[in-house]
């Protein structure tokens, strides 16, 4: 039993320093002038994720990273980038909590089978997870886009 105490305190200490430290764009019309920069005024998509710092919300990032399993947010974008083997594809992902929506863009672009050579992606969210995010979206031979929210 007293493990297990442990084991919570870690995890809550965590998520409070995690979930207060990676809030992304303030509103989806800050994301959307940001992307607009970043596209050049190109036609493109938005992908905003809502997300309220809660519990469910940090143990659906933690989920999403450590498991890859599917979520309405994964399937989001997966639905967005997967045309972009043969057809190209602007998207932008942004949202409330950014370690979150890095996780599911990584979380999508894993579950892509081949390559996605006509897709642009841009990630406006925390620095601190646009490296893996860039590396993924470049083996999967696309281009990569950022801005600090």
């Amino acid at each position: 039993m007293t493990a297990m105490k442990h084991i919570i305190s870690i995890f809550l200490a965590a998520w409070m320093l995690v979930g207060c430290s990676t809030l992304g764009p303030s509103s989806a019309q800050d994301a959307s002038a940001t992307s607009k920069v970043l596209f050049r005024g190109q036609e493109h998509v938005l992908i905003w994720i809502e997300g309220a710092p809660s519990m469910g919300m940090a143990i659906a990032s933690t989920v999403i990273g450590s498991m890859g399993l599917e979520s309405s947010t994964v399937a989001r974008i997966h639905q967005a980038i997967s045309p972009a083997d043969s057809t190209p594809v602007r998207v932008a992902v942004s949202g409330e909590d950014s370690r979150f929506v890095a996780k599911a863009i990584l979380a999508a672009l894993d579950q892509v089978q081949g390559d996605l050579p006509k897709l642009t992606l841009a990630y406006v969210g925390n620095p601190a997870d646009a490296g893996d995010i860039r590396a993924a979206v470049e083996a999967k031979g696309g281009t990569f886009l950022f801005a600090p929210s």
